[in-house]
C-alpha cells in the first residue's frame, strides 16, 4: 500500500445537490485524484436511510484501500453527500484530517426535499404516498437535510472557514467553468483546465426511475456486505474502476420526469426554511441564490 494516502479534501454534500456532476467533472481533471467509487461513507454512521451503517470501525486501513491507485495527484479527495447532514461525520473527520479542504454544494432545499422524495420513491425506500404526507410529517431523510445551517455550523465551528467552499447548485449550472476555475483555485490545481470544455454543461440527469427496484436494491445490498470484507472491497473497487457497477445501475434506469410539485407545497416548505436560511446567509456573509426577498 506504498502509495496510499489520505485526502486533502472532500465533497461532503448535499444529496441531490448535484455532487455526481461535479465528481464527474473533478475526475476528468490530471492534478486530481478520486477513487473509483463515489460515497464511500467512511465517516457517517448512517445511510441515506437513516440505518446504521459504520464503516468508520474497520478503521483507516479500509479507508486506505480506495486510495491506494494514487499516482502523485495533487488533490487527493473523495464525495460522499452524507457527510454534511451525519451527526457523527464532522467530529470524525477533525480527529483523523484536521487540515483536509471541505466543499458542500448546496441546492435550494425546497426542490432538494422534492427531488429526494422522487428518488426515493423510485427506489421504494418509502411508503409515504405524496410529497404532502412528507412535509405534514417532517420526515427527516427529506425535510432536515435541507436545514444547511444547522449542518454546517458544526463545520464552521471545528474547521477554520478558509477550509470550507461553498457552492449553489443553481450558480454552478449557469456558469460551471467559473465555479470549476473556482474549486480548482481552492484545491490549488490547474484553474484553466475547464477552459472551452463544453463537456461541463452536460448536467447528470436527475429525474430517473428504475426498471426494478428490487434489483437496485439487490444490488446495493450486496454492495454493503462486499463492502464489509477486505478481500471482496477490493474486488468491488476492481469493479467500480472498470464500470461495471456503473453499466448494471445503467440497465436498469430510464429517464422519467416526476410530477410538478404543488404550489402549496413549496409554499409551506419556503416558510419552514426561512429561519435556517437566513442564519445560513448570516454565517457565509452572503445572499443565497434560493432564499426569498
Amino acid at each position: 500500500m506504498a502509495n496510499s494516502v489520505l485526502p486533502n479534501f472532500l465533497v461532503i454534500g448535499v444529496e441531490k445537490g448535484g455532487t455526481t456532476w461535479l465528481h464527474a467533472q473533478l475526475k476528468k481533471h490530471p492534478d486530481v485524484f478520486l477513487p473509483p467509487t463515489k460515497e464511500i461513507h467512511f465517516f457517517n454512521k448512517y445511510n441515506s436511510n437513516g440505518i446504521a451503517h459504520d464503516y468508520f470501525q474497520f478503521g483507516l486501513d479500509w479507508y486506505l484501500e480506495f486510495f491506494k491507485e494514487y499516482n502523485g495527484q495533487k488533490a487527493i479527495g473523495e464525495v460522499t453527500p452524507m457527510y454534511i447532514c451525519d451527526p457523527e461525520a464532522p467530529a470524525r473527520i477533525k480527529a483523523t484530517l484536521p487540515n483536509v479542504k471541505l466543499i458542500a454544494m448546496l441546492r435550494n432545499p425546497v426542490q432538494r426535499a422534492y427531488s429526494h422524495y422522487w428518488m426515493a420513491k423510485q427506489k421504494s425506500h418509502t411508503t409515504l404516498a405524496s410529497f404532502k404526507e412528507v412535509i405534514e410529517q417532517k420526515e427527516p431523510r427529506f425535510i432536515e437535510r435541507g436545514l444547511y445551517y444547522k449542518q454546517l455550523k458544526t463545520y464552521y465551528e471545528l474547521f477554520d472557514p478558509q477550509q470550507i467552499l461553498i457552492l449553489f447548485s443553481e450558480e454552478v449550472f449557469k456558469n460551471p467553468e467559473y465555479w470549476l476555475a473556482q474549486v480548482c483555485r481552492f484545491l490549488g490545481v490547474d484553474d484553466a483546465y475547464y477552459q472551452n470544455d463544453s463537456s461541463v454543461q452536460e448536467k447528470v440527469f436527475e429525474a430517473s426511475a428504475y426498471k426494478s427496484a428490487a434489483l437496485l436494491n439487490k444490488q446495493m445490498y450486496l454492495v454493503h456486505k462486499m463492502r464489509r470484507s477486505k478481500a471482496l472491497s477490493s474486488v468491488l473497487n476492481w469493479m467500480k474502476r472498470k464500470g461495471f457497477s456503473d453499466r448494471i445501475k445503467k440497465l436498469n434506469t430510464v429517464e422519467k420526469q416526476y410530477e410538478k410539485m404543488p404550489e402549496s407545497d413549496a409554499v409551506a416548505l419556503q416558510q419552514y426554511y426561512c429561519e435556517d436560511l437566513e442564519a445560513l446567509s448570516s454565517l457565509l456573509n452572503r445572499a443565497l441564490p434560493f432564499q426569498s426577498k
